[in-house]
């Protein structure tokens, strides 16, 4: 990597009806518990 580069992280989930745990419909998540999320964690050295 070189110094202004940057990375780019994208996450999918299939949030149909089918996949809801408790049955509702699906909704719009803006935060959760882990199994709802995706955060990224990078660490560089030299």
């Amino acid at each position: 990597m070189q110094f202004g580069d940057r990375l780019y992280v994208e996450c999918h989930f299939d949030n149909n009806q089918a996949n809801q745990p408790d049955g509702e419909a699906p909704r719009d998540q803006w935060w959760g518990d882990d199994k709802e999320m995706c955060i990224a964690s990078v660490m560089i050295s030299r």
